[in-house]
């Protein structure tokens, strides 16, 4: 079943596919500009839309405008030709400008799982885009759910698009054994360029193969090399060694002592040697 909003797609975009061939070109532009700015399109009402903008403003001579919608899209949809004898001879070299410079771009874009959840609880998931000619794509919706019958959650996340799941707040893994997801790009008007799964074909997570990364545990040899400078590794100061005097050593006063006892006893001897050897000779 149709929803709401893609039923008044559906209805603008053959308004202005109508008008146009009915040659009504200032009614069918003006229906193109105000869907076109109201933004919230998906890709197929989108592209509808920007080839009629295209058509009537290449018609009408406006060629730098004509370009900027046929660029949009080209870079979302490569094969489309304006070969036919309907398209007058303005529309169509405007068109082939706008071919030869998309052959030089590339709007793509490729998903990246991890295959383990961090120590949080977290499981990243990010998209990587090779190029994002003329600034496209202006932001990524990520679309999951746990059970297959429940409605999809949207997280929104703007460029680089990457996504950090906590699991614990989602409702259900704790009893589903799978998520289901897609990742839609969009303009910065909330229009669909460019999808990575459907919500009728979604992606989807065994949550039974993710792996726990483990905490690390630092050591204090690993803290002393990560620390930073003057913090866990200063050593122990040294106390310079104080400096003695010569006067206070106890060795110098030892070798006076011996100096000073050697010296007296040295006189004594010499003074009794005086006494008992007399240089007088005595005659009776």
């Amino acid at each position: 079943m149709a929803l709401p909003c893609q039923l008044a797609w559906a209805d603008a975009a053959d308004d202005a596919e109508k008008l146009y061939g009915q040659l009504f070109f200032a009614k069918a532009l003006k229906v193109c500009d105000e869907e076109l700015d109201g933004g919230g399109l998906d890709r197929e009402h989108l592209l509808r839309l920007l080839k009629v903008q295209g058509l009537i403003r290449a018609g009408q001579g406006k060629s730098a405008e004509a370009m900027a919608s046929f660029k949009q899209l080209l870079l979302l949809a490569p094969d489309t030709r304006l070969d036919g004898p309907e398209y007058a001879p303005r529309i169509r070299n405007t068109f082939s400008r706008a071919l030869a410079w998309a052959g030089k771009q590339q709007l793509s874009a490729k998903l990246h799982v991890a295959k383990e959840v961090d120590r949080l609880g977290r499981l990243k998931i990010a998209v990587s885009m090779p190029d994002n000619p003329i600034g496209l794509v202006n932001r990524g919706r990520l679309f999951l759910r746990t059970q297959p019958n429940d409605a999809f959650e949207s997280m929104v996340a703007p460029l680089p698009l990457k996504w950090d799941l906590e699991l614990s707040t989602i409702s259900g893994t704790k009893t589903s054994k799978r998520i289901e997801y897609y990742v839609m790009l969009v303009d910065r008007r909330g229009n669909e360029l460019l999808s990575l799964g459907s919500a009728t074909a979604p992606n989807s997570i065994k949550l039974l193969d993710l792996a726990v990364r483990p905490q690390t545990v630092s050591t204090p040899a690993t803290q002393a090399t990560t620390s930073p400078p003057g913090v866990g590794t200063q050593t122990p100061s040294i106390p310079e060694p104080r400096v003695v005097p010569v006067y206070k050593k106890w060795w110098l006063w030892t070798v006076v002592g011996v100096v000073v006892v050697g010296a007296g006893v040295g006189l004594g001897l010499g003074l009794g040697l005086q006494d008992g050897v007399s240089g007088k000779v005595y005659l009776k």
